[in-house]
């Protein structure tokens, strides 16, 4: 019997989730304001840069802590389904001489289907958690909407622009830093847990104990 995938199994069991909570808040954007500008400040136009507000605000650095809480029960849930599935090819493999040609078959097609459930549940767990960043992120967003107009309307900014689309401006457009004030007065942290698509898809749950497997062949 040969193993379709010898055990790339290995490598697949890890998340690599908590990479991605290390990340940029934002989905891997690189927070940029452009490089500062010797020119003087042009009267009614303003820079701001959501991107740094998010990263570097008090409920940015929180959620970012959560994030990695989530990805690091995630990596260890996993991890854990992923191990018993490659526990399960090794006890085949070392069965195999014993078992009838129907059992072999048999046992790798469980194996498979195993396997293939891993692969579902990594798959699933992935998109909870860029579903999970996307709408903590979305309620920073909402948070800062109000504050920036009104430290828009305070610099009588007639034109905003992104700060992180912008060759160089200077220091003194930039109103990122007030919101991010006004921000960490009236919101430092933020709760939250791992956001369940199966249920909110009203699908079956994927059950965590039931990993992914191995596909096996029988030698002709």
């Amino acid at each position: 019997m040969k193993t379709a995938l010898t055990l790339a199994l290995a490598a697949s069991t890890a998340f690599a989730i908590t990479a991605a909570a290390s990340a940029q808040t934002t989905g891997g954007v690189t927070p940029n304001t452009g490089p500062a500008s010797s020119g003087p400040a042009i009267p009614g136009v303003c820079v701001f840069s959501n991107e740094v507000a998010v990263s570097q605000s008090a409920v940015g650095v929180s959620m970012v802590t959560r994030l990695k809480q989530i990805a690091a029960t995630t990596d260890a849930e996993l991890n854990q389904a992923g191990s018993q599935v490659q526990n399960e090819q090794t006890a085949l493999q070392a069965a195999k001489a014993s078992l009838s040609p129907d059992q072999l078959q048999q046992k790798g097609q469980l194996l498979q289907a195993h396997y293939e459930a891993f692969l579902r549940l990594r798959q699933q767990r992935s998109e909870e958690f860029q579903e999970t960043q996307k709408q903590q992120i979305q309620r920073i967003d909402a948070a800062i909407e109000p504050l920036l107009k009104t430290v828009a309307d305070e610099h009588r900014c007639g034109l905003m622009l992104n700060a992180g689309a912008t060759y160089g401006f200077s220091n003194a457009m930039d109103v990122t830093k007030p919101v991010i004030d006004r921000l960490n007065g009236v919101m430092t942290t933020i709760s939250f847990d791992r956001v369940h698509l199966d249920q909110q898809q009203g699908g079956a749950p994927v059950a965590a104990a039931a990993p992914a497997p191995v596909a096996t062949h029988r030698k002709k």
